[in-house]
């Protein structure tokens, strides 16, 4: 499974690195992602919940 979209590096960027990008597209159709915890730094965590 896969997307590729031609898009410029900067809003690549900004869709994984700003959390309230990422529900927006990450996960599969019909369910909706929380984010919980985003701490982009050296030993850091990402913690989200799909839901239906």
């Amino acid at each position: 499974m896969g997307r590729q979209k031609d898009a410029p590096h900067e809003i690549v960027f900004q869709a994984w690195t700003v959390p309230k990008h990422l529900p927006n597209w990450w996960g599969s159709k019909g369910f909706t992602i929380k984010i919980q915890e985003f701490e982009l730094k050296p030993g850091g965590a990402l913690f989200a919940q799909n839901r239906r």
